[in-house]
């Protein structure tokens, strides 16, 4: 039995820790009746390989009526040294929180004689899936072929047409390189049955290879640079249907109550969008109409580094009741009060989009036949975790 659950079970004052604050026998006269209350601001699970910062806020007062400390007035502390404190911020480095059997901390506040904890909890992730694109082609036990799928006949404007195509996504020199390529010379089918298209584009899933319910899901790319449109994209689908008609979650309350999850989209970037930025989005539905409904939520990243063709590390957490999102290890996106459908799972997609064609730009801009040299998505890994 791990040694914080044991503790846990012996003292189960974890259960109280905001009803019945801790007070030391020192407590200062002034303060009798007197009670602290220590709350993490966003509590979350972080990215494996990564440090974690979290930041707290202590109160003081009765039961019913409390005011917020300034963070000179109190101290944090805990007994594991690996934790690092500075102010209202605590670190739990990857160095411990990902190297540890222990599955759960406590965070002290201390107040002029009073002393209160919370339990903050340790997510140490077990890897689940890890492609690093070694060797000279994609593994066909971690990714489905497009051979047999239904393949769209997406309309870029001015006659011209795309298609997803295997030709399209080659592995080299330790990465997945997706490509949008002259359809001319190139496999293009839907269903088996070949179609007639101009370009052919990259579609690179885990499809019926492998699903997930719930879990970390991380991908480490190099985006394309340069004012080509394009769309590169690190998504999730529900396992159990198609698109619009299978759901992560359902929101019970909040800006999309009664509506449904049924994309998760870790990244969408276009070389087209300035300033530099890319966006995080989450896709509803009306479970009961499949209609597209509520308000598709989205979140802008910007970083000099997607200009720069630096590799940028994007990651997505999906639990029962929220899924958050990471750029770099970083927290930058939460969506909560979900109640996960009962069985479904998750897959993952890598996908670079063709945008319009010529003078006629979809909403990630447009290309041309000169344009392709710079259309390129590299991903140096792609990994999930339980």
């Amino acid at each position: 039995m791990k040694r914080f659950r044991a503790f846990l079970a012996i003292t189960m004052s974890v259960l109280l820790l905001l009803a019945c604050p801790l007070m030391s026998a020192a407590q200062d006269e002034d303060m009798e009746g007197q009670e602290l209350e220590i709350r993490v601001q966003q509590d979350h699970p972080g990215v494996a390989g990564y440090d974690v910062t979290y930041s707290f806020t202590v109160y003081c007062g009765t039961t019913y009526d409390k005011e917020i400390l300034a963070v000179s007035d109190y101290t944090l502390s805990c007994a594991e040294k690996a934790i690092r404190i500075e102010g209202n911020k605590v670190t739990v480095p990857a160095s411990f929180k990902d190297d540890t059997d222990v599955d759960g901390i406590k965070i002290y506040a201390s107040y002029k004689g009073l002393t209160t904890y919370y339990p903050l909890m340790i997510k140490n992730w077990t890897l689940t899936f890890e492609d690093n694109f070694d060797g000279n082609s994609l593994d066909p036990e971690k990714w489905l072929s497009n051979e047999g799928q239904y393949a769209t006949q997406e309309d870029l404007g001015n006659g011209i047409t795309a298609a997803p195509s295997d030709d399209a996504a080659t592995v080299e020199d330790g990465n997945l390189v997706m490509r949008i390529l002259p359809a001319e010379g190139h496999t293009v089918t839907s269903f088996g049955e070949p179609i007639d298209v101009d370009y052919i584009t990259p579609r690179v899933t885990t499809k019926t290879l492998f699903e997930q319910r719930f879990g970390l899901y991380m991908s480490s790319m190099k985006l394309p640079v340069g004012s080509a449109g394009s769309n590169s994209a690190f998504w999730l689908l529900p396992s159990s249907g198609g698109w619009g008609k299978a759901f992560f979650a359902s929101q019970r309350y909040g800006r999309n109550a009664g509506f449904s999850v049924g994309e998760i989209d870790t990244i969408e970037y276009s070389p087209a969008w300035e300033p530099t930025q890319f966006q995080i989005n989450t896709h509803w539905w009306n479970d009961l109409t499949f209609g597209k409904g509520g308000a598709d939520y989205h979140v802008v990243v910007e970083d000099d580094a997607l200009k720069n063709g630096q590799y940028i590390n994007v990651a997505t957490v999906w639990t029962e009741n929220s899924i958050f999102t990471y750029y770099n290890g970083e927290l930058w996106d939460t969506v909560r009060n979900l109640e996960a459908y009962e069985g479904e799972k998750a897959f993952m997609l890598f996908t670079l989009g063709a945008a319009g064609y010529g003078d006629y730009p979809s909403w990630v801009g447009s290309f041309t036949e000169d344009d392709l040299d710079e259309i390129v998505t590299y991903v140096d890994y792609c990994r999930a975790y339980r």
